[in-house]
C-alpha cells in the first residue's frame, strides 16, 4: 500500500503472498454498521452497565463475532494504580472480557472458560503474583 493509501496496480500480474495478506487484512477491518448491529451494541451497552446477561445467537458468519470485537475495543485495557495498606498497587483493568464458548456449554465449563481468558490477559508479573497468591491461598487452606 502506498502512503496515499492505495494499493499498487497489479498490471495483469498474479498477486503474490505477502500482497494478497495485506490487502485481505484491509478488507477484514471493514465494518458495516446496519441499523441492527447499532441496535445489538446499544442492547449489549445496556445489559453490560446494567450488570445483566445477554445472549447473542446467529447462524456461522453472522457476525456475531464482529458485534463483541468491536464493542470490546470500546473499553481498551489500561495499567491503573491503588493504594491499599499504605502500598502502590497496580493493575491492568479489564473492563470486557470477551469469551467465546461452545453452544452446549456447562456452567462449570463457562466459569473456565472465563477464569483462562482472564488469566491470559495478565502481564507476566502480574501472573507472577496471582500464582503466589494462588500458593499462599493453598497452603492457608491446608494447614
Amino acid at each position: 500500500m502506498s502512503s496515499n493509501g492505495t494499493y499498487r496496480h497489479l498490471n495483469g500480474n498474479p498477486i503474490d503472498d505477502q500482497e494478497l495478506k495485506l490487502r485481505l487484512s484491509a478488507i477484514k477491518k471493514i465494518v458495516v454498521h446496519h441499523h441492527r448491529f447499532k441496535q445489538l451494541h446499544e442492547m449489549i451497552h445496556n445489559a453490560h452497565f446494567l450488570h445483566e446477561g445477554v445472549v447473542i445467537l446467529g447462524d456461522t458468519g453472522a457476525g456475531k463475532t464482529t458485534l463483541f470485537k468491536t464493542y470490546e475495543a470500546k473499553f481498551p485495557r489500561v495499567q491503573k494504580v491503588r493504594m491499599k495498606n499504605n502500598f502502590e498497587v497496580r493493575y491492568k483493568s479489564i473492563p470486557v472480557l470477551r469469551v467465546e464458548l461452545d453452544s452446549n456449554s456447562s456452567p462449570l465449563n463457562v466459569a473456565s472458560k472465563c477464569w483462562n481468558e482472564w488469566e491470559m490477559q495478565l502481564t507476566t508479573e502480574e501472573q507472577k503474583n496471582k500464582k503466589r497468591l494462588d500458593l499462599k491461598q493453598i497452603l492457608l487452606i491446608q494447614k
